[in-house]
């Protein structure tokens, strides 16, 4: 888990990432959380503790980061919703739909 913790804050720490950067970002925090969620039944004490704040961490930036990714992207366009969760392009055509029906 070392590596994807050192991985996740060398691209977390680039000054203006691109969309691509934004959604891998968002990736790998995402993976991050799983790792814990898996960890977490294991650990006991004060390891157990931290590992449920880094989660808490990790989840408040991961709202803020999908944030952003929605605020930076065209999420008008069907393929930008693709993007954002990785298919299901029925449910991504419906929410394109409504966005531009609502704007």
């Amino acid at each position: 888990m070392a590596g994807e913790v050192r991985s996740f804050v060398e691209l977390k720490g680039q000054p203006k990432p691109s969309e691509a950067q934004l959604l891998d970002l968002l990736e790998r925090d995402t993976v991050l959380r799983r790792r814990l969620a898996d960890a977490l039944p294991h650990a006991t004490g004060q390891r157990r503790s931290q590992w449920r704040l880094a989660d808490i961490g990790l989840e408040d930036y991961g709202f803020a980061l999908l944030s952003d990714t929605c605020n930076r992207l065209d999420l008008t366009q069907s393929d930008a919703w693709q993007r954002l969760f990785g298919g299901g392009a029925p449910r991504c055509r419906t929410a394109s739909t409504q966005l531009r029906r609502a704007g």
